[in-house]
């Protein structure tokens, strides 16, 4: 999909420019920007769904991973975490996943967001330890539910 996606804008990006009449910006630099977005989204996708089959085996039920990953991601990491503990939700594993995609550092808030001033953005870490958290947090859901496997494995 991200492959098609890529060259959907590529052929997009070459249509403008032949109404434009110029090919300027299409150099070496960005179709480098491309391969490695499409490689980095591609790898992401990769490790977070290896990421939900860990979690989805460790629940036994794949209804029940999808509803509950969707109240984790909506109400937990993006509300209550990263409002009250936003040291922790840069370090959780949707945060990850999107910045290590598109090759932006990890943001979180600093500060009070009940203040005057409002909290202010500042990075936390770069896309490639975004990518390496990631990896750990997809190790750690396969480890464990491989572990609980085992354990209910009556042969």
């Amino acid at each position: 999909l991200a492959m098609a996606l890529a060259t959907f804008f590529i052929a997009l990006l070459y249509g403008l420019a032949a109404i434009t009449g110029s090919v300027d910006g299409t150099t070496g630099e960005l179709w480098a920007n491309v391969v490695g977005v499409v490689l980095r989204t591609g790898l992401a996708a990769g490790l977070f769904c290896a990421f939900g089959l860990g979690i989805t085996l460790l629940l036994n039920n794949s209804v029940g991973a999808i509803v509950g990953f969707l109240i984790y991601w909506f109400v937990i990491e993006n509300g209550l975490v990263a409002v009250f503990l936003p040291r922790v939700a840069a370090w959780l594993p949707v945060t990850n996943a999107a910045s290590f995609g598109n090759g932006s550092p990890v943001q979180r808030l600093s500060g009070s967001v009940f203040s005057d001033q409002g909290p202010d953005v500042v990075d936390d870490h770069n896309y490639l330890v975004a990518g390496l958290v990631l990896l750990l947090w997809t190790a750690a859901a396969l480890a464990a539910s491989g572990a609980l496997f085992r354990r209910r494995d009556i042969a």
